[in-house]
């Protein structure tokens, strides 16, 4: 039968874990968090749908969405809406290029209500797709899918248990490139 060896190193490296974590008990109150990184928050943050992007719900005006915590640059008064820069974005999003629209949000100009939420590419729908998704991962999450011409472009896909809401999947030759939630009766385009 073999015997352990008990080492100097060994009971030095033994005992130091013990005093860092094996003795100590706190309580709530005790312990602190730091904020997480912006790659943390994504892959621990809420997932599209079926509804909204976690306590962002579409139908929200434009004060209830501020005070989810997860917008950014949204004007809480009126804004000329439809994606402008008062609509603001995704808390954590990179902020948007004037062409590009993850992580943007979109009011109604005309009922102020969010209409619609554009994500970044750590985001996913509760189905597993988010942007760089294969278009064959598309159609098995949502066989519904149709691109403009053969399987690519801008399509619509039925959010599972949500027929007020459709997912916008936006997909090139290869992947999608864009995805988003918007209300059926939305308005901006």
């Amino acid at each position: 039968m073999a015997r352990l060896r008990l080492t100097p190193v060994f009971v030095a490296l033994f005992a130091t874990a013990l005093a860092l974590g094996g003795c100590a008990t706190t309580t709530p109150a005790d312990r602190t968090t730091t904020a997480p990184t912006d790659a943390a928050t994504a892959a621990a943050g809420p997932n599209l749908g079926p509804d909204g992007f976690g306590a962002l719900k579409l139908g929200m005006t434009r004060a209830e969405a501020s005070a989810t915590g997860l917008t950014e640059n949204l004007a809480v008064e009126e804004g000329s809406g439809c994606g402008s820069d008062t609509d603001g974005w995704l808390k954590g999003a990179p902020t948007p290029a004037e062409e590009d629209a993850s992580g943007r949000l979109y009011f109604s100009s005309s009922s102020g209500k969010l209409v619609a939420i554009y994500v970044y590419s750590s985001v996913a729908t509760p189905e597993g797709i988010t942007i760089g998704s294969s278009i064959d991962e598309v159609l098995a999450a949502y066989p519904d899918w149709q691109g403009e011409a053969e399987g690519v472009g801008i399509g619509y896909a039925a959010v599972p248990s949500n027929d007020q809401a459709n997912y916008r999947i936006n997909i090139d030759s290869e992947s999608v490139i864009e995805l988003s939630l918007e209300s059926v009766d939305q308005d901006c385009y």
